[in-house]
């Protein structure tokens, strides 16, 4: 928890129940006419009693996104290595910066988690990430699901 909220710029509160998003993707062709992969940390908070999440971390392995995510929508992005291998019913993932891994995981495709939290793609973004209205924000598509090992 002491982690997490020092992460929190002024105005948002951790959600309770503390809970953060760690994610890895991989995006096939994009409007930047790249294809890239990011990973990143998504903290659930809270802002006027409003549920949100905040980003305070994000890696990507190309610059074009890095550029246009961190200095046209204010997303903390830094270059990385992200590698992603995707089987029928298996993944494995893992992150480095400068040399130094950072997140490996892995897990079984296909499975459902009764128990998951609700996805980040639920929430809108905290204000104090993007200057812009949270409400602004609502992310389309959800998560596909999987359970770590």
């Amino acid at each position: 928890r002491n982690a997490a909220s020092a992460w929190l710029p002024t105005g948002l509160r951790l959600a309770k129940p503390a809970q953060s998003t760690v994610f890895i993707a991989s995006y096939g062709e994009t409007s930047l006419g790249v294809a890239y992969h990011e990973t990143g940390v998504l903290i659930h908070a809270k802002l006027a009693g409003e549920r949100v999440i905040h980003c305070p971390w994000m890696l990507v392995d190309d610059d074009r996104p890095l550029i246009l995510g961190r200095d046209l929508l204010g997303y903390p992005k830094k270059l990385g290595t992200i590698s992603l291998d995707v089987h029928p019913n298996f993944v494995r993932a893992s992150v480095e910066r400068k040399g130094v891994k950072l997140i490996e995981m892995s897990g079984e495709l296909g499975l459902a988690d009764a128990e998951a939290p609700p996805s980040p793609a639920s929430l809108p973004f905290g204000t104090a990430m993007t200057g812009m209205p949270s409400s602004a924000l609502q992310a389309r598509s959800s998560p596909a699901c999987c359970r770590l090992s």
